[in-house]
């Protein structure tokens, strides 16, 4: 029977496996990799090997005064509210709206006065699911506000008023790990589009261990054996395995530390590799999107109208027992446990850092029944159809 993921190297070919295994460490593959990012947005581009390093990076560049803090989605990775902790600054969670998955311009006014001290905004439309850039943009640039855009899950998606992502803030950031768009399995970039922000932040740089290469490496190899194994009955004992081994690697780890790491030249014929074949990739994509949204009822902020525009990282679905479903749809070989995001900032683990105080219902709420289906590159018409079945049947 097909076993089907959420993640877990979803995005891995067997092609791309071996691509990875022996992608050479070309001198000229980081220089590509930026120039073609400079043509594509437009800055000046700096590469990482943890896209979190581009966001501290950002702020850093940013120098803005002591006691400044940064708007975020209260609904978002753990990683990002960190990077800011550890630029020296703090961060203002920003409440989605009621049947969204993004915060908009009524609640980032509501929380603004000239007292927050907010002098950063981070737009990162969730899902590739954009928001309505145009009266953020306002709003930034009637304040001495920096917008950062947040392209993570939404590289090659369209805004409301017709701009794509990445063309509209002073700063982007792009991730290159595990389960997103342009799944290298690590990496990221900050593009710098403002051209006033010329400091360049002076920070210890250095090369990623042979350890961390090998996992990143055989990650994609892996956990292809992985699926493939969980197939014939001896994928979970074989993951739990290699997970006591410390043989994959992670993309959210070690939060108390920011270590600037250069991306490997490989990883960047990787980044770039994806960065090519994106286009391709986001109209399988909103094919997929659009057999979910024939067939039940998904999320609100999932129309017609908001696929033809979205780049659709994943699905979102409004459910009343989560746990319940996840569990009828590991028996029928579904495994889709891994919500983003299952807390208002995630990972669980995490969520103890945060949570104190956090008093923001609509981000709470979207946690709490939040379920996520798989639109990456190895779902076929076939998975799908299976994925709706089963939900169809659960309900």
């Amino acid at each position: 029977m097909k076993t089907i993921f959420n993640s877990l190297g979803s995005n891995y070919s067997l092609k791309f496996a071996m691509q990875a295994l022996f992608a050479r460490n070309k001198k000229t593959s980081n220089d590509d990799l930026k120039a073609y990012l400079k043509k594509e947005f437009g800055g000046e581009v700096t590469l990482f090997y943890k896209a979190r390093q581009a966001i501290e990076y950002a702020i850093d560049v940013c120098d803005f005064p002591k006691g400044s803090k940064v708007a975020v989605s209260g609904f978002t990775c753990a990683v990002v509210p960190k990077a800011i902790e550890h630029a020296g600054l703090s961060y203002i969670f920003i409440d989605v709206e009621p049947n969204d998955v993004n915060f908009q311009i009524a609640s980032l006014g509501q929380m603004y006065t000239p007292d927050t001290k907010i002098r950063a905004v981070v737009v990162q439309n969730t899902f590739g699911f954009t928001q309505d850039i145009a009266p953020i943009e306002k709003f930034c640039k009637e304040r001495g506000i920096v917008l950062i855009e947040d392209l993570a899950h939404s590289v090659g998606a369209v805004y409301p008023d017709g701009r794509k992502t990445g063309t509209v803030g002073d700063f982007v950031i792009l991730s290159f790990s595990q389960d997103k768009l342009l799944d290298a399995v690590s990496g990221g970039a900050l593009i710098v589009r403002n051209k006033h922000f010329s400091k360049i932040p002076e920070k210890k740089w250095s090369e990623i261990s042979f350890v961390e290469q090998l996992r990143d490496r055989f990650y994609p190899s892996l956990t292809y054996k992985v699926r493939f194994m969980y197939a014939i009955g001896l994928g979970k004992i074989y993951h739990f395995i290699l997970k006591k081994l410390h043989a994959l690697s992670m993309p959210v780890y070690n939060l108390d530390k920011t270590d600037f790491k250069i991306l490997p030249s490989w990883e960047a014929e990787l980044a770039l590799f994806r960065l090519k074949n994106l286009p391709e990739e986001l109209v399988e994509r909103r094919k997929k999107a659009e057999m979910y949204l024939e067939n039940l009822i998904l999320h609100p902020v999932v129309t017609k109208e908001s696929i033809s525009r979205a780049s659709c990282l994943r699905i979102p679905v409004r459910i009343d027992d989560r746990e319940d479903f996840i569990r009828f749809a590991r028996k029928n070989s579904i495994h889709i446990s891994d919500v983003w995001y299952d807390v208002p900032v995630s990972p669980k683990r995490y969520w103890n850092l945060f949570s104190k105080g956090f008093t923001l219902p609509e981000a709470i709420n979207l946690s709490e029944r939040i379920i996520n289906f798989p639109t990456h590159l190895n779902m076929t018409k076939a998975n799908i159809k299976k994925v709706i079945e089963v939900y169809k049947k659960w309900k």
